[in-house]
Formats: C-alpha cells, sequence, structure tokens
C-alpha cells in the first residue's frame, strides 16, 4: 500500500493545489518520477537475480554471479558491488522480489479505478479500505488484490507505464 499512497507526491492535483508550481515543474517532475520508477525496477530487479543465484548455486563465484547478473540487467559487463559486502542479503531476504511485485500491484490498482494516485478519491479509497487494507491478514496479497481488481496478479500494468515515454 505504501507504494500506492507515495504516488500522491506526484500528483498534479495535490502539488497544483499546496505548491506555487508552474506546470512545466510538474511534467518535470513526472519526467523524473517515471526514470525513477524505471530505475528502481531494474535495480530491485538485478538485486533478486543475485539473490537466486546465491541460493541456487552458493559454490560459485559470488562476484562472478553479480557480474553477470549486472550484464544481463543493465547490459553493461565489468565488475559490479561484491554480495557478501550487501547485509540486506541476509537481514531481507526477498526484499526486492516483494517490492517489485507491491509496484505491480499499485499500478494494477491505478489502472482498475484509472488513477495515478488516490488524492481525493474518497470511493477508491473506501474500496481499498473494505477490500484490501481491512481482510489485511485473512488473505495473502495475491487474493487480496485479485478481488480489489478483478483480475490475478500481474506486471503487464507496470511494464505498460514504464515503457510510456
Amino acid at each position: 500500500m505504501a507504494e500506492l499512497f507515495q504516488t500522491i507526491i506526484t500528483d498534479q492535483t495535490f502539488l497544483m493545489k499546496n505548491f506555487d508550481l508552474y506546470e512545466v515543474d510538474y511534467v518535470q517532475m513526472n519526467e523524473i518520477q517515471q526514470l525513477m520508477d524505471l530505475k528502481m525496477v531494474r535495480i530491485n530487479h538485478y538485486f533478486s537475480l543475485v539473490e537466486y543465484e546465491l541460493y541456487q548455486r552458493p559454490d560459485r563465484s559470488f562476484q562472478e554471479i553479480a557480474n553477470d547478473c549486472y550484464t544481463f540487467v543493465f547490459g553493461y559487463e565489468g565488475e559490479a558491488g561484491h554480495p557478501a559486502n550487501m547485509m540486506f542479503y541476509v537481514e531481507n531476504p526477498a526484499f526486492f522480489q516483494d517490492y517489485n511485485i507491491a509496484l505491480a500491484m499499485r499500478d494494477m490498482i491505478r489502472h482498475k479505478f484509472k488513477i495515478k494516485s488516490p488524492y481525493g478519491n474518497k470511493d477508491v479509497f473506501h474500496e481499498l479500505l473494505t477490500k484490501f487494507i481491512e481482510p489485511n491478514q485473512l488473505y495473502s496479497w495475491k487474493q487480496r488484490v485479485e478481488a480489489l481488481c478483478g483480475e490475478s496478479h500481474t506486471f503487464a500494468y507496470l511494464a505498460e507505464r514504464l515503457s510510456e515515454e
């Protein structure tokens, strides 16, 4: 849910109502947000691939795994950061996969309700509350997003939004 509510800070209505911005400022902020989302998805994908390979092939060189995954995701060859230096692999396993799943859910919800953010959308908030937030531990994330959006979890809307120019 955090990813959905974070969209409020880049919502045009919210920004224009609360800050002294020109249209050109908003356009630039929107472009920056688009680039940031694209970079975060790629970074999360990279780290999730490294983590997966570390568990699948623990006998392989950690540095080789990181380098190969970096080349696969970003298209550049070179020495990537060594996974042994990154404590999140121990402290937060599966964090990066979860983050990209959450971004996909956010964009499923945005698509379903035809919104950029929940700002000012009381009906949307009420539906989020009753179908997604209140059932909290009763159902999995997947079950709740399916009940809310009427379709199985998909990355299609995230991919569509990231491919926009």
